[in-house]
């Protein structure tokens, strides 16, 4: 995470479709609370491994990726 006089800041922003918040919504806590850390790791970190984030050729979006358990959510940022 960066500070700038105290405060963190962001190096990206995530924009969040209705059909993502349909999606989010239907999920348990336990994989809101794993999408809400990896949105923070995708606004703060520089690099990031595509275990979280993964560019879609020929398009400019990206598949965010959470893992709980077994399981693995993937929502389009």
């Amino acid at each position: 995470m960066r500070s700038v006089e105290g405060k963190t800041t962001d190096i990206r922003t995530i924009f969040r479709t209705e059909e993502f918040e349909e999606f989010y919504n239907s999920l348990n806590i336990k994989v809101k609370h794993k999408f809400e850390y990896t949105f923070g790791l995708v606004q703060t970190v520089y690099a990031l491994p595509v275990k979280y984030v993964k560019h879609l050729d020929g398009t400019d979006l990206y598949e965010m990726r959470v893992s709980v358990g077994s399981k693995v959510y993937k929502g389009l940022q």
